[in-house]
């Protein structure tokens, strides 16, 4: 019967376990190395999902509960490419409920064999590690709460594995060309999935589940040209603008996130997570406002301004609703923004 000692004392099976942890030593290194100089409190609560700790259900059970639902109706079909990480909607048909077939006789396949003897048992035990490991961190976190699909994709490294080891063992019992057929559609369905995901605009391809935050990313070259042409390189906006716009414009426009993108006005001081950028909008003469699919924002931030005796000029370009060209520097705080809510 097969056992660790026993696993232990194949040949060479001791430099495997020690590469392993040797690999796992540094790979956390620099999570052990930022811990240590920062204290690992924020780690801890990072890595067991503060990000998104309100989004579950209060009750522990119902919490797990939806969960697991999220895990095999959302989770299962994001991982075998049958929907798009973003939203509800079957790709490929009708070669889907084929490619249905093939990885559910592909996954039993698997499992049934998970015991073989051979050199590459390791290995299998190794990957449906990295499986449970997952799965059960999705479920007791609050990660679970978030059925867009993302932590998911580690999931992609043992489906390969184990559709490649399935079509091997096809060779010794079927001609080549079915191996062919069957690898033909596996990856004609993910090439169909993918290119149906991104001639579908809106969103295209895109990483956010959330319709208020997909936004239409082909003129922010325009929107860049046009606050460089006006002066405006500093001010605010929201989560989803702040950063790409820094990272596009090589840093020459900085806009923190202070505003709010739910349309219910809910904001958390997460949002913004990079101090150096906070204090070159605090230190500038001049700030502009950039919002995105929130008109009651936008009408908020124009009474505010009204209040304050603020003369402004307004802009729009795609989805960006721009306010520049203020008479003075407005904050989000001095209008009632960028506070914890709830």
């Amino acid at each position: 019967m097969w056992s660790i000692r026993g696993l232990y004392k194949q040949p060479g099976i001791r430099k495997k376990i020690l590469g392993l942890i040797g690999g796992v030593v540094i790979g956390i290194s620099p999570w052990v190395i930022g811990g240590v100089s920062q204290g690992q409190g924020n780690h801890l609560q990072e890595l067991l999902g503060s990000a998104i700790a309100g989004a579950s259900p209060t009750n522990p059970m119902a919490a797990i509960g939806s969960r697991i639902t999220h895990l095999l109706f959302f989770g299962s079909t994001v991982s075998l490419g049958f929907r798009p990480p973003w939203e509800i909607r079957w790709l490929g048909m009708p070669l889907l409920p084929i490619v249905l077939a093939l990885w559910l006789i592909i996954i039993g396949y698997g499992v049934l064999n998970l015991r073989r003897p051979g050199p590459d048992r390791l290995g299998r035990y190794v990957l449906i590690g990295l499986v449970i490991t997952l799965l059960l961190a999705f479920v007791l976190t609050p990660f679970g709460a978030d059925p867009s699909g993302r932590y998911f994709l580690p999931l992609t490294i043992p489906l390969t594995f184990l559709a490649t080891d399935f079509l091997i063992n096809l060779r010794v019992r079927y001609r080549w060309w079915i191996r062919a057929l069957v690898l033909i559609i596996l990856l004609g369905f993910n090439l169909w999935g993918t290119i149906e995901s991104a001639t579908q605009k809106p969103p295209g391809i895109t990483t956010q589940f959330d319709a208020i935050t997909q936004i239409n990313r082909s003129q922010d070259q325009e929107l860049i040209g046009f606050m460089v042409d006006q002066g405006e390189r500093r001010g605010y906006s929201n989560y989803w603008v702040s950063y790409p716009l820094a990272f596009l414009s090589n840093e020459e426009l900085i806009f923190v996130p202070y505003l709010p993108y739910h349309l219910d006005f809910r904001y958390t001081s997460r949002d913004s997570r990079y101090e150096p950028y906070e204090d070159q909008v605090a230190s500038s003469n001049r700030v502009a406002y950039i919002t995105t699919h929130h008109p009651q924002l936008d009408d908020y931030i124009r009474s505010s301004l009204t209040e304050l005796n603020v003369h402004w000029k307004e802009a729009k370009i795609g989805d960006y609703q721009i306010f520049y060209q203020l008479s003075k520097v407005v904050t989000p705080i001095d209008m009632g923004l960028g506070i914890d809510f709830p």
